[in-house]
């Protein structure tokens, strides 16, 4: 009896097992948070930044305690969707708070500005395209703006609502294979960044916001001033001000759009208008978040190389009976 109960794992030990060993599906979506914190933990460290504690804390603290409950109650009598979603969001949520602060470290050791060498690759590659000649063909219409910038602004939205569809719906796998495309495709664009910097063509070709009112978004024209002072030195605190989106090239708002695509394709009576959705948010990266024509392909190429990795790795599990259907 006695080896018997040496050897029989402790019903907390059992309860508690997921919280030191995530799931395989949940492997890259925790990686990708870890590397993230990791960069601004050694930011931090080195004395070139100091972290947002107040700011920020009572958050992380959040999250934590959201996900910790999660796992344990993955043992107990509770609904499994509601388990997932309570897995699911805390991650992405985790992603969207350290990816741009790891991103705004990474700013002070970045390249030179790249916007010249990406302003000629559009040329080059497609010669009939005028960066200003079109801002100012799209100026005079301010209601495809309008539309084009509340697309824009959907992405945080879209992402958690996706998830919340998927882990209510019992498809908790399909949401860790987004959030692994997602993850994986983020931590390439936040690593790409330190070498090609820019401050987007709007800066780039000296257009003002009151020259494009209509756009509904100031990021375009507020991040450059972000990262000068991130570059030069000059923002030395990682607060709210730091989780401006930085990245150009690859346009993270683009890959994003296929990702989501991809995403709601997997509920049929959502996938038909979100991938109509996503298309128009796909375009909104020029006009919108100012980005160069080349950083919407690199952003789309990364995208898709995540999706064909996923699939490859984790083949998505059939869809349930009358799931939105």
């Amino acid at each position: 009896m006695l080896p018997a109960l040496v050897h029989r794992p402790s019903r907390s030990r059992a309860l508690f097992a997921p919280l030191v060993r995530p799931a395989r599906q949940e492997a890259v979506p925790l990686v990708a948070v870890a590397v993230f914190a990791l960069v601004v933990l050694i930011g931090t460290t080195a004395g070139d930044f100091t972290f947002a504690h107040r700011e920020f804390d009572p958050i992380i603290l959040l999250l934590l305690a959201v996900w910790g409950c999660a796992q344990a109650c993955s043992r107990l009598s509770v609904r499994q969707g509601l388990v997932d979603l309570c897995k699911l969001v805390p991650v992405f949520l985790a992603t969207a708070l350290f990816a741009p602060l790891a991103s705004a470290v990474l700013a002070r050791i970045s390249a030179p500005l790249a916007d010249a060498s990406l302003a000629a690759l559009d040329r080059q590659m497609f010669p009939a395209f005028s960066w200003p000649d079109t801002i100012a063909a799209l100026a005079a219409h301010p209601a495809l703006l309008h539309a084009l910038s509340y697309t824009y602004f959907s992405l945080g939205g879209q992402a958690i609502a996706l998830l919340l569809v998927l882990a209510l719906t019992g498809q908790a796998r399909q949401g860790w294979a987004f959030l692994t495309a997602w993850c994986g495709t983020l931590l390439v664009t936040i690593a790409l960044f330190p070498l090609m910097p820019a401050v987007g063509s709007y800066a780039y070709h000296a257009i003002s916001h009151a020259a494009m009112p209509d756009v509904l978004s100031l990021s375009a024209w507020n991040y450059p001033h972000v990262l000068g002072q991130l570059r030069d030195g000059s923002m030395t605190v990682l607060d709210g001000q730091a989780l401006e989106g930085l990245v150009t090239m690859p346009s993270f708002h683009a890959a994003a759009a296929v990702l989501l695509g991809w995403g709601y394709a997997r509920i049929p009576r959502l996938r038909w208008p979100m991938i109509a959705w996503n298309t128009v948010m796909w375009l909104s990266a020029v006009p919108i978040g100012g980005h160069y024509l080349v950083d919407v392909l690199a952003g789309t190429a990364l995208a898709a190389a995540a999706i064909a990795l996923v699939e490859r790795f984790f083949p998505p599990s059939p869809v349930p009976a009358g799931v939105i259907a």
